[in-house]
């Protein structure tokens, strides 16, 4: 690859690292950071036409919050790694959402438990069936298994996930397996009031 060919990968990176962020806003970071920047001088090196000094591209690299390699690589290379970025980010906050959940189901489930070890003090009271179905049917492993399934048979997709009603997506997780039709709204063993 020629001296030219780089500068234009280099200068295709920065257009897109950029973002929505101006070429004089970048040349005032730049700047700022003791380098003699203006606008032109960010649009040439965009361009292709004014080579980036590695000094330069360490600070740059700095400046938009991105390693020095996103900004030398092929743009195709860039732009797979940036979406790879991406979704990694995106795996880490959904895995920290998905924690906080599991915590508030795994809470409940250990609450049912509590419930039915009561409960079963009191003579005469018999454990619900949906009860039994409950705490078997859904554990962590479960939960998980069944989310996979679903999402690889397409039947639920994170864009249609968000306009299901609780009810909707119960439905769906457990593809209508609890039996809450002995009088009971919710399938755990209480009436609804």
């Amino acid at each position: 690859m020629s001296a030219d060919e780089r500068d234009i990968h280099i200068g295709k990176n920065l257009t897109s690292r950029r973002g929505v962020r101006s070429q004089q806003a970048l040349a005032r970071a730049m700047r700022n950071r003791g380098w003699k920047w203006s606008q032109a001088t960010a649009s040439a090196i965009e361009k292709g036409e004014r080579p980036l000094k590695l000094a330069e591209a360490i600070d740059l690299a700095d400046e938009l919050n991105v390693r020095l390699e996103d900004l030398i690589q092929e743009p195709e290379q860039a732009a797979a790694s940036r979406e790879v970025g991406y979704r990694a980010r995106q795996v880490a906050f959904h895995a920290a959402s998905a924690i906080k959940v599991l915590i508030g189901f795994e809470r409940e489930r250990r609450g049912l438990l509590a419930a039915i070890e009561e409960a079963a003090k009191v003579p005469g009271w018999e454990r619900p069936q949906a009860a039994a179905q409950a705490l078997d049917q859904h554990t962590l492993d479960k939960l998980i298994h069944m989310t996979r399934v679903i999402l690889d048979s397409e039947q639920l997709t994170p864009l249609n996930l968000e306009s299901l009603t609780p009810e909707e997506l119960a439905r769906v997780l457990t593809r209508g397996d609890l039996d809450s039709t002995e009088g009971d709204a919710d399938g755990i063993g209480h009436e609804a009031t």
